[in-house]
């Protein structure tokens, strides 16, 4: 394995393990969520957190723009884009409110 495949490998496992910590957070309701994660009392659940819906929101704006076949993004990371979806779609879709703004990301 050359230094670039290593460097792949590597990226991928920190990206699987961010995924897997993001998704099995504990909490259970959107206030205790904030209570628990907000970026003020929980930095690096953020960062980690905020990696990974970004990684997702760019792929969306790729299928949205047309640049990339739905179906092939489907398949290739379908299954984990549903899971952040479906666990996160309440904290999202408060953070994603047009009357919050642009800077309403950052209140959580």
């Amino acid at each position: 394995m050359d230094t670039q495949e290593r460097r792949s490998a590597r990226a991928t496992k920190e990206y699987l393990r961010d995924f897997y910590e993001v998704l099995f957070l504990d909490w259970v309701d959107v206030d205790d969520f904030r209570k628990r994660y907000d970026h003020k009392v929980n930095k690096e659940s953020f960062v980690e957190r905020f990696s990974i819906w970004q990684t997702y929101d760019n792929i969306g704006y790729l299928v949205r723009e047309g640049l990339v076949d739905p179906n092939i993004v489907f398949d290739a990371a379908g299954f984990h884009c549903v899971m952040i979806w479906g666990l996160y779609k309440p904290i999202i879709n408060i953070i994603s409110r047009p009357e919050l703004g642009d800077s309403s990301l950052g209140e959580l």
